[in-house]
Formats: structure tokens, C-alpha cells, sequence
């Protein structure tokens, strides 16, 4: 089933395309096509074709493989006048996130790749860094094997990170001890914050508070394993991406604005984080204790804790430009 879900997606025609939407110009669209060509240039792409949509399509951003990549982007988001407008710095978030998406291959991923640790990382330092520390804990040891969970966890995790959050040295006393205790993975992710410094604020909370409390216990124990495993690897493409958009963006308050701005029923939920703080607004629970936005929740504080991570500057740094943290 999530080898269905997730391998099995249709793009849309060609010359429904080519009728109906309006095919991106650098003359028409300016900044689009300066996001789109910065954001192929940092992830090693040809430039790919993008058009935009209206209608019913007008809000979110959309990547397609096959048969050649390309994005569809809502016209919304173009329109000043627009509720779903997006300023340059969000535009750049969400162009990054769907490049990222194009460039790691995610429609092809299944649930299983990614536990085998075969996603494509081509080397990139991006990857190595939204490397997903926190949801490693996913991992189903007693049905991988030990054997499989180490191959999956060495391979998204240099074994430098491994040495120095387990303390161990040598490499065949790592392989036996990094499969009996994955929850150590989840607290070196919830460590960047706490060691983070800097203009921090209401940030710092809503890492803090979200961020460091993963479990598989966040997806719903109710939901059949297969399943569960099709969540977090879902999670895992989605926050690789959300970083990615961060370093194009190179700003948190942009980036944090585009994840509600690109989805209809979010973008509501952004007059209350204006109003009330972003804290508040993730920490809303309904009349039994539960997060109302809990997914939105753990991904906001996971692009958060990247941000206040020492990888973020050193990837903007990597890439020419200035961190976003004064």
C-alpha cells in the first residue's frame, strides 16, 4: 500500500498544460523565473519547465517527474492583490522545496527505500544535514534486523555524528549499538535548539516545546504499520524539502509565512500566529488535550530547529549568501 501511494503518481498532461495554463516568462514573471533558475543552479538541475495555474489550482505548488520535470505554480501566489500572495523571500522557499522535492527523486521514494536507506543524496550537503535525526526513531528494528537498521541509519548519518552522539569510536561497536538505542538520534536533533544561540525568542519556544517530543507515538497507534511507515517517510521528504526552501529563502520568518500561505486551509491559521504568536497558535488543543495542528506543529519546529542549527549558516555561507540571524 505505501508503495502504491507513493510511487504512483500521475502528472498531468502535457497539453492540458500547454491549453489551459500560462507558461512561465522571465519576462512575465521576473522573480519566478529567478527562483526557479537560482533554486535548479544550487541543486545540480537543468532549469525545468514551470507554468502557472488559476482557478481552482491557484494556490500551492506542485512538482512533476515524468515525462520530463517540471512545476505547476498557482497563480495566487503571483497576484499582489491575492490572499495567497507571496513576497520574493516566500517565493523562494516554496520554488526550493519543490526543486528539492525534483532533485531527491521524492515521488519515487516508498516507505521501504527510505528505511533501506537507498533515497539519492547525490552527495548533497543539504541531504546531509536535513538528515532527519528525530525520525530515525521510526525505524522497525525488530522487523529490519540490526543489520538493515545500521545500513539504513549510516547512510542518511555521517558516521562522524554517530562517533560523536554515541561516543564510540570504533565502527563495528557503533553497528551494534546504534540499533538498540535510535532514541539517542532523536535527542542530538532536539539538542541543536538547545544549544542554539542567538536572536532566538518565540522560536526557541516552539522548537523547544514541539520539536523535541517525537515519538512514534505522534502518529496515531491506531494507524497499521505499513502505513505508519509511509507517514514518516513522508515526513522525512517534506522536512528535507522545508530546509531546502529555508536555504534559498534565507529567511525563517519568509519561510515560516510560505508553509501557510501554499495550503488553502493553512493560510487561515496564519491570521491567528499573526495575532497571537506562532506559539500559540501550534499550541492550540482541542476538548481532549490533542494538538488541532500537530503536523504542522512538529514541522515547523523541525525547520525552526535548522535554522538554529550551526548547518544553516554554514550552507548559506557554502552558497555565497548571509544567514538570516542577526
Amino acid at each position: 500500500m505505501g508503495r502504491s501511494a507513493v510511487a504512483r503518481v500521475n502528472p498531468p498532461d502535457f497539453s492540458i498544460l500547454r491549453s489551459h495554463c500560462e507558461r512561465v516568462s522571465a519576462l512575465r514573471q521576473p522573480t519566478l523565473a529567478t527562483a526557479i533558475a537560482d533554486a535548479c543552479v544550487v541543486f545540480g538541475l537543468p532549469v525545468v519547465d514551470a507554468y502557472v495555474s488559476q482557478g481552482d489550482r491557484r494556490v500551492g505548488l506542485r512538482s512533476h517527474e515524468a515525462p520530463a520535470p517540471f512545476l505547476v505554480v498557482g497563480g495566487g501566489h503571483l497576484d499582489t492583490g491575492d490572499d495567497f500572495f507571496l513576497g520574493p523571500a516566500e517565493l523562494r522557499w516554496a520554488i526550493g522545496a519543490e526543486v528539492a522535492h525534483l532533485r531527491f527523486g521524492h515521488s519515487r521514494v516508498t516507505s521501504d527505500d527510505v528505511w533501506a536507506g537507498l533515497m539519492d543524496k547525490g552527495g548533497s550537503a543539504v541531504v546531509a544535514t536535513a538528515s532527519i535525526l528525530p525520525f530515525l526513531r521510526f525505524l522497525p528494528v525488530d522487523l529490519l534486523g540490526s543489520d538493515r537498521t545500521w545500513r539504513a541509519v549510516r547512510t542518511v548519518v555521517p558516521q562522524s555524528w554517530l562517533r560523536a552522539i554515541y561516543g564510540i569510536d570504533d565502527a563495528a561497536a557503533l553497528a551494534k549499538v546504534v540499533p538498540t538505542d535510535l532514541g539517542r538520534l532523536g535527542n542530538a536533533g532536539a539538542a541543536a535548539v538547545e544549544s542554539a544561540t542567538g536572536t532566538l525568542g518565540s522560536l526557541q519556544s516552539v522548537a523547544r516545546r514541539f520539536g523535541s517530543s517525537r515519538s512514534p507515538d505522534a502518529i496515531d497507534p491506531d494507524v497499521g504499520l505499513d502505513n505508519r511507515l509511509l507517514v514518516a517517510s513522508h515526513r522525512v521528504m517534506q522536512h528535507t524539502a522545508d530546509r531546502a526552501g529555508l536555504l534559498m529563502a534565507g529567511h525563517i520568518d519568509a519561510s515560516l509565512r510560505a508553509i501557510f500561505l501554499t495550503h488553502s486551509r493553512l493560510a487561515r491559521e496564519l491570521v491567528v500566529a499573526n495575532d497571537q504568536g506562532l506559539d500559540a497558535c501550534l499550541g492550540r488543543k482541542d476538548a481532549e488535550g490533542r494538538l488541532l495542528l500537530p503536523d504542522l506543529a512538529v514541522r515547523m519546529a523541525a525547520l525552526i530547529a535548522f535554522w538554529l542549527s550551526d548547518d544553516y549558516p554554514r550552507l548559506r555561507q557554502a552558497m555565497g549568501a548571509a544567514p538570516d540571524r542577526g
